[in-house]
């Protein structure tokens, strides 16, 4: 495992490495100390398995939806590469404005050690990775009264078929294409269609947005 940690705070960075060191041994941390050293590196390397961006490091300027605007900077060059952010905040419209900008999950730095490297480990396979109060409200959202974005009424209004309801939920859940697929026995190539169609029905542009729909 290969990461991209920017946190202006030098024990953080030490705390990971030390971690990563021997919960996985062979992983390499590469750190920035701010949003601009960040950039640079990711100019410059894109080898990375992951990046993960504190939410108040130099560079982080803004408020609300603003200050993740450096998501889909950072996507633009690594589009493959899950960008996530890790912060001690843990308010849920702080999560939900991540998301929603198209961050692949949010680690609190409050999470014990081995649930950190889980969510490390679930983001780097594709999957999304959230604070437990969100997950909850994800996992109990019933696949037919999730929240449309815009408030445009449930996923019913929007007309999915059936096979789209159960990409649908599994977009919600986190699961990459790929997981879909073996989850549903049918190819990659079949999954990107019915993710493509709902997000146009939903009129999203990223799955993370139907993601952050339906933690509202």
């Amino acid at each position: 495992m290969r990461i991209l940690l920017a946190d202006d705070h030098w024990f953080m960075f030490e705390s990971m490495v030390r971690l990563l060191n021997e919960e996985i041994p062979g992983s390499e941390v590469v750190g920035a100390a701010n949003l601009d050293d960040a950039m640079k590196v990711v100019d410059s390397d894109k080898s990375f398995d992951l990046i993960l961006l504190d939410l108040n490091m130099p560079g982080m300027a803004g408020r609300g939806q603003d200050r993740f605007s450096c998501i889909d900077k950072i996507k633009n060059i690594i589009p493959d590469t899950p960008v996530a952010i890790i912060s001690a905040e843990e308010d849920e419209v702080i999560v939900q404005a991540a998301l929603s900008k198209g961050a692949a999950g949010y680690i609190p730095k409050s999470l014990a050690r081995n649930s950190l490297v889980a969510a490390m480990q679930l983001l780097v396979s594709g999957m999304a990775s959230y604070p437990r109060p969100v997950a909850r409200r994800v996992n109990k959202a019933p696949d037919s009264h999730l929240g449309v974005l815009g408030q445009r009424g449930s996923s019913e209004a929007v007309n999915l078929s059936a096979r789209e309801k159960e990409v649908h939920s599994l977009i919600i859940q986190g699961l990459s294409n790929k997981a879909i697929a073996e989850r549903l026995a049918v190819k990659e190539v079949t999954v990107k269609e019915h993710v493509s169609s709902v997000l146009k029905k939903f009129g999203a542009k990223s799955r993370s947005e139907i993601i952050a729909a339906a933690v509202r």
